[in-house]
This record gives structure tokens, C-alpha cells and sequence, in this order.
């Protein structure tokens, strides 16, 4: 790892910086770009600096106005490697004039990311050279030292090392060279080089190999290489030439660096762009891809489709302004302009936007006018400055157009077939697809055809009208005629085609098309004659309607002539046809009635799972809490999810049950300091008394199902609040019904839910909004009986401390009196009895003072207790002429009341034993140690308390004994079921092992 001092903060040397780090080497930081940071890489004694000079720098002047010395920079004994951005516009001559200075290992940056492998490379260099010139200016000059330097440094090199003479045979190679390369030693010393390169390479080095003797290096060529397995790597090649004192040739020293990964990556990288850059081209959606600071870099020919615009025109914008001008007129606003802007910087800097990552849905207007409908999806690419945005972008005009007309459709078609509302023919069929069938069937027969409605309007374009009819037609009065005449034929034509002769005497069928007995078009065909029609019918006709005899006439004989028997095949066919027409559009009614209940039960299916979804989720969050204000919220929360636009009150009646207060609120943030001024005091410290509300008043605030308040808020706030501001409040929040429902639970009321909504709004998810209600109430009961049990335990915790606390006192009282007792006592005997006494009783108040100041008044910490009690102990019996040494060894020991006092009176009673016995006067000035030691086994309690005194006497038995000490030890011991050992050796040692007791019922 090599300590590495870099200059700038920029984002082109943080991307320097992360890669050094990533190579393990300590990066250390200066200000400075000028000769003061090569003096400040002198003083933290770094290895290398990377010294980025930055364009604007290039001519950078000292104070004194003097140029900077390169010269020096570069030649100090710190290795300086200057960084410069080529991308950046600068002066050449002021590069030239550094590079001329600069030492061989010059690293460019050509692009914003660093060449992971040169920069290792380069950095290896640096270090091999700078090791090289140490150890050149502290060896031997000989040139048997100088090749021992030589070779214990390039055998150290981390990398691949070759030397050859001057005809480029080897002469030296290390053990990283043979191993990459898969030769031993004997099949390389003395061979040629090129032998080693392939043929492309061999070339190219044979033929430079003299212009690198003649520069004195061989620098950042790539080679390929052959190994042993005949397999080829690519290599970055660095090289230096070594002189002897002639100044002439004596050898070369290079080393490489292995980039046959990096090759294949680049090429794999090259070819995936090439294929991404061709997906990109063919696909038909639109892509675009935007840089880092929001530009347009790439505009696919699916993207010019579907927006009209050429990449040429966008390449280089910026991408908000570009979907600005698509974006249709009656939404561009400055603030929307804005609001577009913002997102795309948010997702540029962050790689996170709302909009991100999830298909849209828009519509665009193209320069030419037309308004496409899109879906666009946008996605974030990670770089190492930022991050660069991508759109793929999909023409759905077509599929939106269609939608449009077969919801409109179904609109049409989802009408009951009795209502006031006819259905058209129109919202049945498609009318190109009929308008096809119609000329085709025209065609076939050589009539005239049209379909009409059943006023006489043309539905249809008319097919092969002759110019007879067509004159007519045009012919205003004329047209509203043959309008008429068309309509009237429907009332003979429900169950076989009407031939009739029109006004011209040309011969014309009907067939009726009809839906659930409802007529919606006439289907017409005609405009043909037979041969014994004359011709002065219709001169008269024309002459009726004004027009030209002869002109009509001349019309009349253009008019196919077709046999009656052949006329009336061809109205059966037409018939046939409307029969099948009536009869599809009756299928469509029922399919469309079909995908509306389905889709109706669909949206009733995707609800209930909504409804059970949260009602799910409400039931595991109301068992997860225990305060009645999250319980509140919660219900608060979820009843706005389900009415995302109405009012939400949640009351609750306070803890001594005289008054209903607000707790919580939704939908009225922007309306409170309204709602505050409209009432003079904050909603939520609004206080309604139960004790003067009614029965009714109760009974509807608290139903156990939702109940509509029929006077609003008025009677809402148990008319607490006066007519008038009820009437305010309903016209500021457009408040139309109200609903409330109770926290009712076996009998305890705990407040209620009000839903209020707006006029236009409807009440929704009834059973489930009672379902979580009910829940609510059982999440309050469980909340306030945790209360109250709560609320019993601190009492009786305050009880019984309260107990320990005066047991201790009359305990202490009962020791003074023993201490004023022991003042009117003058017999050494009685005075012991009473001091043994009052040490008894003092070791048993102590553990009721320990319970007392503990937490847990079930069990104690004996090993503070100890402490105490053996001070206190100590400190009465005096022992003259020597101090006494306690020793305890108390680990973490707790244990009940009924094994805690039995234990502590054992303690106290050995314990002055040792003080009263095992400590004569003697004038030995000798000290005395007690040891108590206390530890829990399992299940099982080890008590040891000893001393080094004079011994227990071997006549002298607790169970026999006749000193009430050794008495009340020996029954203590079998009150905790225990045993008792005593060693006599050192000392006395008292060992006692025994169980904790279990608590017992006192009768």
C-alpha cells in the first residue's frame, strides 16, 4: 500500500481518488497546485503525488510574477505524476512545456473514468523507479553491486520483469514473468524476445526497438505475447535503458502488465454498445437518453415517430425543455414548466423522482398538431458524477382511440333496452366494416343500397346510386321526400322484404334491422327497372318536381334493368343479411351486459380484498399497541383510507369519564385556524359534559352501527356550539351527511366515530368500517383494563414498600431500645446478650431496607447487603490491638425474603463469632481476615465464612452446642433444608449448602 497525496476535490479527481482507494493505497489531500503542494507532499513524506493541473491553472503565475519552474516540480525527490484533463480547452504550448519537464510516467485523462489497469501500472512504475534511485544512491557503485541491486529489486517487483542486451536477447527474468508467461528459466535466458511476441507485434517491436535505444525508454506500448501453452495475453509494456560509464548501451529493464481482461472486457464492452446502440436504433419505441446534467444524447428513429421532431433538432437540449413543447397547449404554464425542471434535477442528482421507474400515461402534441397518447417508462443509469436518466416511450394512440370507442360503446350498449333512450345503430357496429359489407353486396347484385335510420336518415354512405336517384337526391324538396318515403317503410317490413316502386317508379326493397323489438335501421336497396316500366311516368314525375323531362328520361334509361324474380332472390339475400345484423347486434347487447357485470363483480371482488386487507392489518396493528391515543390514530388512519375525502373525528371520553373530547382529526388541516376563529377556542380543548346529555343524545352518538345525525353539527356538538357557527362550519366544509358510531364494549362506553362528508360524496364500506370499529372497541377495553391493572400494581408496589419501609423502622426502633437497654446494664454478660441481640435485629431490618429501595420487592441483591452487614458488624465489635481485613467474594446472587433473612442471620451470627473468638489479644499485632464467599450453583446456594483465627475448638459442635450462636446457625441451617460442614484447619471455615425456599401460605 502506497501513501498517495492528490490535489483537488473536483469530480474528475474524485473518481481518481475512489480508485486508489479501491487498490488499498491512503490517500492524503493538499489545496495546492503550484510548487507549495510538492513542498507539502515533502512534508507528510508520501510516495507519490498526483498533481492535477487544471486548464485554468496551465499558466498559473507566483506572487513574484516569474512562471513556475516545472523543472523543479517535477524533479523533486517525491515523484510528481501530473493529472491533466484533455477533454478541457487549453494552451498546448503550456502543456508542451510541462511534458518537456514532466518525468516518463505522465498519466492523461482523456475521459471522465480512469483506465483502472494503466493507473496500476503507472503507479508500479513509480514506485519500482523511486526504489530503483534509493538503492542506486546506497549501494555499491561497482557493477557487481549495481546487478545485485538490480536483481533484488526487480525480483520484489510486483510485476512481470525482463532485461535484454542490445540485440533483445534476455538476460534476466524474475519469478513473476516465468509464471505468467508458463516457461522455466532455461527456455528464456538467452533466447530472442520476438520469439515471445506473436507476428503483429514482432513487427512492430523489431522495427522500433532502435528509436527506443536511441530515447533511452520504452514507454506504454501494448504487445501481445505468446506463453507456453501457445495461448497469447495482451500486455501494457514500460521499459528502461541502462547505460554503462562509456554512456554506452548495457542493457534494457522492463516490466508489463498483463491487460488481456481489460482487451476482452473492452471488446465485449464495444461490441454490447454497438448491439445496444442498434436495439436502440430498430426498436419501435422511443428512447431517449439524457447525460448528467439533463442533455439529450441519444433520440432513436421510434422517438422521431412518434413525436415528428428529427434527432438532429434535440441532440444537445436540454430534455425538460424539449417535452415542455410537446406538451399540450391548454397544460403549458409556467409553473409547469417549473415543476418538469425540478423532477428531472431531482432524478439527475439523486437517482430518485416520483416519476421514476413507473409507466405514465400522457398525451403529446406533435409540431405538425397532432396529439399522440403515450405510456413512458423512466429509469436512472448510475455513473460515477451522477447519474443519467433513460425513457422508453410507446405509442398507444391507436389502443386509447379504440378504448374510447368501445367504453362509449358500452355505455351505449349497457342502457335497458326500454328506456326513453334509443340505442343507435351506430353505437352497435362498426360502420366502416358495415359500409364494407354494403359495397360488396351491391357489387355482387348490381343494385343500388344504403342503410338508414328509421327517420330516413342515411346511416351509410349510399353504394352505386344511379344518376337518376342522384339528381333527386340533391334536389332539397325532392331529398326531404325520399327521406320521408324511406321511413315509412318500416311499418310492412319486420318479417319479409317490402318491394315497392318509389316516386320515380323505380323498384326498391326494405328490410328491417330491430334489437329486442326495437326498430334502429332500415336496410335499402332499389334504383333498378324491368323492362315494361315506361317512360312517361317519370317524365310526369319530373315535371311534378321541376326538372327537365328529357334529362330524366334520358337518367331513367341508364338504370339497370333486372328480371322481378331476380329482383325479389336479391331482397331475400338482403333480408338474410338483416335478419343476421339484428341478431349479432342482440348478442353484442348481452355480451356488453356481460363485461359489465363482470367487470362490476371484478371491481366488488378487488374491493372486498381491499376490505379484508386492511381490516387485517388493523387487527395486527391494534394488537401490537397499548396506548389509547395510538389506538385512535390508528382507526383515524385507516377510516381516511377508505374515505380519502372526508372528515374523520374520533372522540374519546376523558380518564374520569365526565367528558368527550376530541383526540384525534383528519381532513381539517387547512380548515383548524378557521374552525378555531369560527368557535374562539381550539377544537381539541372543547369539552362536552356527559352529565347533561340526553338518553337519545347518547344513544345516537354511541350506535353500535353507523347512524346518521340528522341535524349535523349542531346536534353533533350536542348543540354545545350555537346554531349559527354550526351553520358556518357546514358552508366551509361543503358538509353534507354525518354519520357517528360508538367505542362500545360489555358495556363501556369509550367515545365514537364521526364520518362527516361532502355534499357530492356517498357513504362506502359500511360493514367494514363497523367491523374495525368493533375491533377499535376491544383495543380500548384491553388498553384501559392494562391501565387499571396497571394503575392497581403501582398501588399495592407503593403499599408494600410502604411495608418494608416501616418493618425496617420498628425493626431499627426495637434495636435502639436494645441500645438504651444495654445503658442501664453493668453485667458483661447481660451486655453481650443485648449487643448479639441488636445485631440481629439490625441484619434483618437491613433486608427490609434493601427491599424497599429495590425495584423488585420479591428478591434481593445480597452482595451490597453483605457488605453493609459486615461493616456494620466490624464496627460494633472492636477488636483491640489488630485490624480486622473483611474479604468478600460475592458474585451476582439474589434470592427471595424467606431464604434472605434465615441466610443473613447465619452471616451475622458466624461473623461475630469470629470478631467475639477468633481474635484474642496478642501481641503478635498480627491481621485478621473474615472471608465470606457466596455462590449460586444451579439451583443450589454455597455459603463459606472464615477466618484465620485461633480456631473453633474440636468439642465444640453447632448441633450440641450450648452458645445460643451456634444454636440458632445450626437451626437457621435447617430451616433452609440445608447442610453444614466445618473445616478446622486453618482457622474455621463454616460451609454451608442449601436451597432457595419457595414462599409459603401463612394461615
Amino acid at each position: 500500500m502506497a501513501r498517495i497525496l492528490v490535489n483537488s476535490n473536483r469530480s474528475e479527481t474524485l473518481d481518481l481518488e475512489h480508485n486508489l482507494k479501491s487498490m488499498g493505497h491512503q490517500v492524503l489531500y493538499t489545496n495546492f497546485h503550484d510548487f507549495r503542494a510538492v513542498k507539502r507532499a515533502q512534508e507528510l513524506g508520501v510516495d507519490l503525488f498526483f498533481m492535477h493541473i487544471p486548464s485554468e491553472n496551465l499558466t498559473f503565475q507566483k506572487e513574484d510574477n516569474d512562471n513556475i519552474n516545472w523543472y523543479d516540480i517535477f524533479n523533486s525527490n517525491i515523484p510528481v505524476i501530473p493529472v491533466i484533463d484533455t477533454s478541457e480547452e487549453f494552451d498546448y504550448n503550456s502543456v508542451e512545456k510541462i511534458l518537456s519537464t514532466s518525468p516518463h510516467y505522465l498519466l492523461k485523462q482523456e475521459i471522465t473514468h480512469h483506465n483502472i489497469d494503466k493507473l496500476k501500472f503507472t503507479i508500479d512504475m513509480v514506485i519500482c523507479k523511486q526504489s530503483r534511485h534509493y538503492n542506486e544512491l546506497n549501494s555499491d557503485p561497482s557493477p557487481h553491486g549495481d546487478e545485485e541491486i538490480f536483481r533484488t529489486l526487480y525480483n520484489k517487483v510486483p510485476l512481470p520483469y525482463h532485461s535484454l542486451d542490445e540485440n533483445g536477447c534476455f538476460l534476466e527474468v524474475n519469478h513473476i514473468w516465468l509464471n505468467t508467461m508458463g516457461y522455466s528459466r532455461e527456455e528464456v535466458i538467452g533466447k530472442w524476445f520476438l520469439n515471445f511476441l506473436d507476428p503483429d507485434s514482432r513487427a512492430y517491436f523489431k522495427k522500433n526497438f532502435p528509436r527506443f535505444l536511441a530515447a533511452g525508454e520504452i514507454h506504454g506500448i501494448e504487445l501481445q505475447m505468446v506463453k507456453k501453452d501457445s495461448t497469447t495475453i495482451h500486455v501494457f509494456y514500460e521499459g528502461k535503458i541502462e547505460y554503462n560509464e562509456q554512456g554506452r548501451f548495457k542493457r534494457t529493464h522492463c516490466v508489463f502488465k498483463d491487460i488481456t481482461l481489460s482487451k476482452q472486457t473492452e471488446k465485449a464492452l464495444t461490441e454490447s454498445e454497438e448491439k445496444f446502440r442498434t436495439f436502440i436504433q430498430q426498436s419501435l419505441d422511443g428512447i431517449v437518453l439524457l447525460d448528467e446534467e439533463g442533455h439529450i444524447i441519444e433520440w432513436n428513429q421510434g422517438h422521431e415517430i412518434i413525436t415528428g421532431i428529427k434527432k438532429d433538432e434535440v441532440i444537445g437540449k436540454l430534455y425538460w425543455e424539449v417535452k415542455y413543447q410537446l406538451t399540450p397547449p391548454q397544460r403549458r404554464s409556467l409553473k409547469r414548466l417549473k415543476h418538469i425542471m425540478n423532477l428531472q434535477l431531482e432524478a439527475l442528482q439523486t437517482g430518485t423522482a416520483p416519476f421514476l421507474r413507473k409507466i405514465h400515461e400522457t398525451d403529446l402534441i406533435r409540431p405538425d398538431g397532432e396529439i399522440r397518447y403515450v405510456e413512458q417508462l423512466a429509469f436512472p443509469i448510475k455513473t460515477c458524477t451522477g447519474y443519467r436518466i433513460g425513457y422508453v416511450t410507446r405509442d398507444v394512440t391507436q389502443r386509447k382511440q379504440m378504448e374510447e370507442a368501445l367504453d362509449k360503446r358500452i355505455v351505449a350498449l349497457s342502457r335497458p333496452l326500454d328506456n326513453h333512450e334509443d340505442i343507435s345503430f351506430q353505437d352497435l357496429f362498426n360502420l366502416r366494416e358495415i359500409q364494407e359489407i354494403q359495397d360488396l353486396f351491391v357489387e355482387a347484385t348490381g343494385v343500388g343500397s344504403i342503410i338508414i335510420s328509421p327517420d330516413g336518415r342515411p346511416i351509410t354512405k349510399p353504394s352505386n346510386f344511379c344518376s337518376l336517384c342522384t339528381k333527386m337526391m340533391n334536389n332539397g324538396g325532392v331529398k326531404g321526400t325520399c327521406y320521408d318515403s324511406d321511413g315509412s317503410v318500416e311499418q310492412n317490413s319486420f318479417e319479409l322484404p317490402d318491394i315497392r316502386t318509389c316516386h320515380g317508379g323505380l323498384w326498391e326493397a326494405n328490410a328491417n334491422i330491430s334489437i329486442g323489438g326495437k326498430h334502429i335501421a332500415n336496410w335499402l336497396i332499389g334504383q333498378a327497372r324491368s323492362e315494361t316500366q315506361q317512360d312517361n311516368k317519370i317524365a310526369d314525375c319530373a315535371k311534378i318536381i321541376g326538372f327537365h323531362p328529357e334529362e330524366c328520361v334520358k337518367a331513367f334509361h341508364e338504370v339497370p334493368i333486372i328480371p322481378q324474380d331476380q329482383f325479389k332472390k336479391i331482397t331475400r339475400v338482403l333480408f338474410a343479411f338483416a335478419n343476421q345484423l339484428s341478431s349479432l347486434a342482440y348478442q353484442n347487447i348481452q355480451q356488453t351486459r356481460f363485461i359489465t357485470e363482470r367487470k362490476k363483480a371484478e371491481r366488488a371482488l378487488q374491493q372486498s380484498l381491499r376490505e379484508k386487507e386492511i381490516m387485517n392489518r388493523v387487527v395486527t396493528q391494534l394488537v401490537g399497541v397499548s396506548t389509547t391515543a395510538e389506538i385512535y390514530h390508528i382507526i383515524g388512519e385507516t377510516i381516511e383510507e377508505l374515505l380519502p375525502n372526508s372528515y374523520i373525528i374520533i372522540s374519546g371520553i376523558t380518564p374520569d369519564k365526565k367528558n368527550i373530547r376530541i383526540m384525534e382529526c383528519f381532513g381539517f388541516d387547512k380548515y383548524l385556524n378557521k374552525l378555531e376563529a369560527i368557535l374562539g377556542i381550539n377544537p381539541f380543548k372543547i369539552n362536552l359534559p356527559l352529565m347533561n346529555m340526553s338518553q337519545d343524545d347518547l344513544d345516537d352518538y354511541f350506535s353500535v352501527h353507523l347512524k346518521e345525525s340528522t341535524e349535523g353539527i349542531y346536534k353533533l356538538a350536542f348543540r354545545k356550539i350555537s346554531l349559527k357557527a354550526s351553520r358556518m362550519i357546514e358552508r366551509l366544509l361543503d358538509i353534507g351527511k354525518i354519520y357517528n358510531m360508538g367505542f362500545y364494549w360489555n358495556g363501556q362506553h369509550y367515545g365514537g366515530l364521526t364520518i362527516v362528508l361532502s355534499k357530492d360524496q356517498s357513504l362506502k364500506h359500511e360493514k367494514t368500517i363497523e367491523t374495525i370499529v368493533s375491533q377499535t372497541s376491544i383495543a380500548l377495553q384491553r388498553s384501559f383494563t392494562k391501565n387499571a391493572i396497571k394503575e392497581s400494581l403501582e398501588e399495592k408496589e407503593i403499599l408494600l414498600r410502604e411495608i418494608h419501609h416501616r418493618v425496617k423502622n420498628n425493626m431499627q426502633i426495637i434495636s435502639s431500645l436494645l441500645n438504651l437497654q444495654r445503658l442501664h446494664v453493668e453485667e458483661t454478660e447481660t451486655l453481650d446478650i443485648l449487643k448479639e441481640s441488636q445485631g440481629r435485629v439490625r441484619s434483618m431490618a437491613m433486608i427490609h431496607e434493601k427491599l424497599y429501595q429495590s425495584p423488585n420487592f420479591t428478591r434481593i441483591d445480597f452482595k451490597d447487603y453483605i457488605e453493609k452487614l459486615v461493616s456494620s458488624l466490624i464496627y460494633t465489635y472492636k477488636v483491640q490491638g489488630q485490624d480486622i481485613k473483611q474479604v468478600l467474594e460475592v458474585k451476582d446472587v439474589e434470592m427471595n425474603i424467606d431464604t434472605a433473612i434465615p441466610c443473613g442471620l447465619i452471616i451475622n451470627e458466624l461473623v461475630t463469632n469470629s470478631l467475639k473468638y477468633a481474635f484474642p489479644l496478642s501481641t503478635s499485632n498480627t491481621t485478621g481476615t473474615i472471608k465470606i464467599e457466596l455462590n449460586q450453583m444451579e439451583d443450589q446456594f454455597k455459603l463459606t465464612v472464615s477466618d484465620n483465627g485461633m480456631g473453633l475448638p474440636v468439642d465444640i459442635k453447632p448441633e450440641s452446642s450450648e452458645t445460643l450462636g451456634l444454636q440458632l446457625v445450626n437451626n437457621l441451617v435447617n430451616q433452609l433444608e440445608g447442610t453444614l460442614q466445618i473445616d478446622r484447619g486453618n482457622g474455621t471455615k463454616f460451609i454451608i449448602i442449601f436451597t432457595e425456599l419457595n414462599y409459603k401460605e401463612r394461615i
